[in-house]
C-alpha cells in the first residue's frame, strides 16, 4: 500500500489496471467454475478497482505526505457511473459494500450541510445500508466535529435499534461536555511507573498533554519517536507529558517492560480499568491513540488534540506560549 498509493495518478492507474486485468484473466482461465460464479467474481474485481480509485485521494495524501492533495476530475470520473444503491450487490459482494459505505461516509464528512445528506440517505437508502452506516458514522461524533448535532439527529432517524440509540444519546451528551474551556474529567490514583500513584489534580498549575495508548496498539507505538522529540523540545517548560496505558491488568508486566525497553519519557501511568476506566469513558474514547490537552486550571483545551507526529501540535503549544 505505501508504495502503490504513493504513486502519481498515471502510474497508479496503470498499476491497478494491470492488477484488474491479471485477476480477470485468472478467473477466465480457471476450470470447473460456473458462469454464475465467474460473473460474480468479475463484478467483485471491478468494484475492488473502483475502491482503489475512491481511496486514492486520502491514501495518496497520507503515503506521499501531501496533506492538501486533490485527485483530478478525470481520475475519479469512473465513479460517476456507479449505482450506489444496489441492495442485491450490497448483500453479495464485499468490495461493493466497502465502496458504498466509503462513498456515503465521505459524502457526509465532506459536506458543509451534513443534515441534508443524512436526510437524503434516510429517504432513499435501503435498510441494511442504513444500519451499517449508522454503526460506522457513530464514531464521527466527537469533540472536534462541529456538526455533532446533525450527526446525532441523522443517526437517530437512520437506526431502528433502541439500544444503539440509547448508547448514541449517552455519547452525544457526554461529548457536549468536552468543549474547550469545560472542566476536564479527572483520573485519580493511577499507578505511576516510577512508583506510587498520580492524579490529574497533582498536575494543577501545568499544561497537561495526555497520550492514551496501549502496548498492543501499533499506531500508538508509531507515535513514540515523535512524542519523544516533542518532549525534548519542551523539556523544562510548564507542561507535563502524561502517557496513560489502557492495557488490561493481565498485561501489566508487558506495560512495565515496554516502558523500560523503549525508554519512554514523560510520566508513565496505567489506567485503573482499561477501556472501562472512568477517565476513558468520560472522554468518550473509542479508539487509540487519543491525545488530550488540558490547561493549568484543569480545563479542556482540546479533547482530541493533534498527534505528536503532526506539526499542528507544536504550533498549538507555541500559540499557547508554553
Amino acid at each position: 500500500y505505501p508504495k502503490v498509493y504513493a504513486m502519481e495518478e498515471a502510474d497508479f492507474m496503470s498499476k491497478i489496471n494491470e492488477t484488474k486485468t491479471s485477476k480477470k484473466s485468472f478467473i477466465e482461465k480457471a476450470q470447473g467454475l460456473s458462469d454464475e460464479f465467474k460473473n460474480l467474481e468479475e463484478k467483485a474485481i471491478d468494484f475492488e478497482y473502483l475502491n482503489h480509485i475512491q481511496n486514492y485521494e486520502s491514501y495518496h495524501s497520507f503515503y506521499a505526505k501531501k496533506p492538501d492533495f486533490k485527485a483530478s476530475d478525470d481520475f475519479v470520473k469512473p465513479l460517476e457511473s456507479v449505482d450506489f444503491n444496489n441492495a442485491e450487490d450490497y448483500a453479495t459482494i464485499e468490495s461493493y459494500k466497502a465502496l458504498v459505505q466509503r462513498y456515503y461516509s465521505n459524502k457526509v464528512s465532506s459536506s458543509d450541510n451534513p443534515a441534508k445528506v443524512f436526510d437524503d440517505i434516510n429517504k432513499n437508502a435501503f435498510p441494511e445500508l442504513k444500519k451499517d452506516l449508522a454503526n460506522q458514522l457513530n464514531y464521527n461524533i466527537g469533540p472536534n466535529n462541529e456538526h455533532n448535532e446533525a450527526y446525532y439527529n441523522g443517526l437517530m432517524v437512520m437506526s431502528s435499534d433502541d439500544k444503539f440509540k440509547e448508547n448514541l444519546t449517552t455519547k452525544y451528551n457526554k461529548v457536549k461536555t468536552l468543549a474547550k474551556g469545560m472542566p476536564s474529567p479527572e483520573f485519580i490514583d493511577y499507578e505511576n511507573h516510577k512508583g506510587g500513584t498520580t492524579s490529574l489534580e497533582d498536575l494543577k498549575g501545568k499544561y497537561v498533554y495526555v497520550d492514551v495508548w496501549a502496548t498492543w496498539c501499533g499506531p500508538c507505538i508509531r507515535e513514540i519517536p515523535a512524542l519523544k522529540e516533542v518532549e525534548k523540545q519542551f523539556h523544562g517548560k510548564n507542561i507535563a507529558f502524561v502517557s496513560t496505558s489502557i492495557d488490561k491488568a493481565k498485561d501489566h508486566n508487558t506495560w512495565v517492560e515496554m516502558v523500560k525497553d523503549k525508554e519512554l519519557g514523560g510520566m508513565q501511568l496505567m489506567a485503573d480499568n482499561d477501556w472501562k476506566s472512568k477517565f476513558v469513558t468520560d472522554y468518550a474514547i473509542e479508539g487509540i491513540p487519543r491525545f488530550i490537552l488540558i490547561d493549568p486550571n484543569g480545563n479542556i483545551i482540546s479533547a482530541d488534540a493533534p498527534r505528536p507526529s503532526s506539526p499542528k501540535l507544536v504550533e498549538l503549544f507555541k500559540e499557547l506560549s508554553i
